[in-house]
C-alpha cells in the first residue's frame, strides 16, 4: 500500500494524539470533493499512516519550535506534477499555521510488494476503484485543454506528455499508466 510518515520533533509542545494526527493526514490525502463515503473508504484502504515522535532532531532553526516532516511513498508512474501539488496543498491545509515539510518519495514500478509478489500501479488503481460504479468513458473533446480520466475521475491536463488511449476512433486521457491499463482491461472485457 501507499505510505505516509509523520515525524514530530521531540520538543514539539502540546501535540494532538498520534491517532488524531494520522486521521488528519489520511483525510487530507484521500478525501475527494463530491466522493461518496464508499469511494472515500476505498481510497483510504490503500494507505498506511505512521506517526512518530523522533528521539533527536538536529538541523536549522525552526520557527516556534513546531515543525512536522511528512514523507509520502507513492508509485512513481502514478505521480504527476498535479499530484505533487495536490499533496503539498492538502497537507498544508491539514496543518494550518504549522511549519510542514513534505517529501514525496517516488517508488519505482515493481519496487513494492505484498503477498509475495510485486504490486504494480494498475493493482493500486484496481483497489482504489473497487466497489465504485464505473464512470462514463467520455472521450477527449477536440481542442480541449483537459479531460476526465474515465477510471479515477481525475482531471488531466492535455499536453504532449499526456497518457492517451485511442479506441474505435475516440481518444481517452489518463492521469497515470495504471488507470490506462485498467481502462484497457475494461474495454477488452466488454
Amino acid at each position: 500500500m501507499m505510505l505516509i510518515e509523520l515525524l514530530i520533533p521531540p520538543t514539539a509542545p502540546d501535540e494532538p494524539a498520534p491517532s488524531e494526527l494520522a486521521e488528519r493526514l489520511l483525510g487530507a490525502v484521500t478525501h475527494a470533493e463530491g466522493a461518496s463515503p464508499e469511494e472515500d473508504e476505498a481510497h483510504r484502504a490503500i494507505w498506511q499512516v505512521l506517526v512518530r515522535r523522533t528521539d533527536a532532531w538536529l538541523g536549522g532553526t525552526v520557527p516556534h519550535g513546531n515543525r512536522y516532516v511528512v514523507r509520502i511513498d507513492f508509485p512513481a508512474v502514478m505521480l504527476s506534477d498535479e499530484g505533487r501539488a495536490h499533496f503539498y496543498a492538502r497537507i498544508a491545509d491539514a496543518f494550518p499555521g504549522d511549519a510542514v515539510s513534505v517529501y514525496i518519495n517516488p517508488v519505482a514500478e515493481g519496487d513494492f510488494g505484498t503477498g509475495g509478489a510485486a504490486m504494480r500501479s494498475a493493482d493500486f488503481v484496481r483497489e482504489m476503484v473497487a466497489g465504485e460504479e464505473e464512470r462514463p468513458a467520455v472521450p477527449v473533446e477536440p481542442g480541449a485543454a483537459s479531460a476526465v480520466d474515465p477510471v479515477c475521475g481525475m482531471t488531466v491536463k492535455l499536453s504532449e506528455d499526456a497518457i492517451l488511449l485511442e479506441h474505435e476512433g475516440a481518444v481517452y486521457a489518463f492521469c497515470n499508466s495504471g488507470c490506462r491499463e485498467v481502462f484497457s482491461e475494461r474495454l477488452a472485457a466488454a
